[in-house]
């Protein structure tokens, strides 16, 4: 039987702040929040950003960006270098808590209570998520930009304290403004779908809470959200919701945070790289072939086999494969113009193949069983990778405090703060002491200089 979805998530949602939570999904929380806010200050001055914001102060005619104009802003700083936390098939962080920043300028909200709205935003990403058999990339469509609406929609109202039918027509509302093509992955319109969901977002729950309402079945409908979004997979629309059941999504699901700033397809064909970089790097004149096995999947999501500018690069499978058997590493500095463009990057990639694995692996659609390189020298030699199931960063293959500390400090450099980056670090570490989000500092250095 079709249970009453909508519904139940508004109630979920109207009831999440009463709800007990771990001390390990708190602990998540906080993780994602700094490591959010860490990439979204990174790419605060990128000329994507820097266009956008100039076409905001452009529709302003003079007057102060909205907390919408900031929600857009915050999102695709946060997404655009690829750089952000990953789970459920998307990019929650990266669309919920610059939704929730935003918010905080207008509307008073404690650390605590922005933790809370984050947990719950995450909570029904995930539920959505799990309702559908068939992840939305294998239709062409952009995950984030598909769940992030409501999801963020479904932070906000948490946040904003909207009751149970206020929080309906605020998933109604957010569901009418999904949207997000694949056909736009390595260019900077994939980073302005997450910028558009932050945006929807706050925007629905807003209007819900004067009193705009919308299909109050809109999720589980026959012609609703649900069935919509996966015409020829059956969506889940009987099974109870799990909160009521388990512990917060947080801590039973947690993101990955990412090591390296480029497409997650990617990481565990660079995670390979790195660990053959010691083994090749003084022979790297003597290789004629790097055969790279990933799901056909990924493959096609890592479309550019001759990018041509640093979003590109980030989804070229050939790209991450030779630049890290070639520095050992991945970083911010990688996918410079002189660091792509080395002749020694652009040779590996020239001898590259991809193989299309034969094994899935069962936990994870649209994933091979395991990513792995295998390297033939003109010797007629061959070296091969270890398979690399779990890329680093991935919850069963953390972050150590001192890898996110130091990605933390590279990011606020690399987007042109250098001052009290320790403070700063230390004041989120304690986020749920601060009693007004909208007070803190960070809204001052998500400006971009230009």
């Amino acid at each position: 039987m079709v249970r009453m979805l909508t519904r139940e998530f508004g109630d979920m949602i109207a009831s999440a702040s009463q709800r007990p939570i771990s001390d390990a999904a708190l602990d998540y929380a906080r993780r994602d929040l700094i490591d959010t806010i860490a990439v979204m200050l990174a790419g605060r001055n990128d000329d994507t950003v820097v266009r956008l914001v100039q076409t905001q102060r452009l529709l302003a005619d003079g007057t102060p960006p909205d907390i919408l104009a900031l929600a857009l802003q915050a999102g695709t700083a946060a997404h655009i270098l690829d750089y952000d936390n990953v789970a459920l098939g998307g990019h929650p962080g990266a669309t919920l808590i610059p939704a929730l920043l935003a918010l905080a300028k207008r509307f008073p909200l404690s650390g605590r209570a922005l933790l809370m709205a984050w947990a719950t935003g995450y909570e029904i990403w995930g539920e959505l998520r799990r309702r559908h058999p068939v992840l939305a990339h294998a239709a062409g469509w952009h995950p984030s930009g598909l769940i992030g609406p409501v999801a963020a929609a479904a932070a906000c109202a948490s946040a904003l304290a909207l009751n149970t039918d206020q929080a309906r027509h605020a998933l109604a509302i957010a569901a009418s403004q999904s949207a997000g093509l694949m056909a736009n992955f390595g260019t900077p319109v994939k980073a302005l779908h997450l910028g558009f969901a932050a945006k929807a977002g706050v925007f629905s729950a807003l209007l819900a809470r004067q009193g705009i309402t919308g299909n109050d079945a809109i999720l589980e409908q026959d012609n609703g959200w649900l069935n919509t979004w996966s015409p020829h997979h059956p969506a889940d629309r009987t099974t109870a919701l799990a909160l009521g059941q388990q512990d917060w999504l947080l801590a039973r699901q947690p993101t990955a945070i990412k090591y390296y700033p480029l497409c997650y397809a990617a990481h565990r064909i660079v995670d390979a790289a790195c660990q053959l970089h010691p083994l090749v790097a003084s022979r790297t004149a003597d290789i004629v072939r790097i055969r790279l096995t990933t799901s056909q999947r990924h493959s096609d999501i890592l479309r550019f086999r001759e990018p041509q500018d640093r979003t590109q690069s980030g989804f070229s499978l050939e790209f991450a494969a030779a630049s890290a058997l070639v520095d050992g590493e991945i970083t911010l500095y990688s996918l410079q113009q002189e660091r792509r463009a080395r002749a020694q990057v652009k040779l590996l990639m020239a001898c590259c193949e991809r193989i299309a694995s034969a094994k899935a692996d069962p936990e994870r659609e649209g994933f091979a069983l395991h990513d792995q390189i295998e390297i033939v020298f003109r010797q007629g030699d061959t070296l091969c990778s270890p398979p690399i199931r779990y890329a680093t960063g991935d919850p069963r293959v953390p972050l150590t405090a001192q890898q996110r500390r130091k990605k933390f400090d590279d990011c606020l450099r690399w987007g042109g703060i250098s001052e009290n980056i320790t403070g700063l670090w230390h004041t989120l570490q304690n986020i749920e002491q601060v009693p007004c989000i909208g007070e803190m500092a960070i809204y001052h250095l998500l400006e971009c200089d230009q």
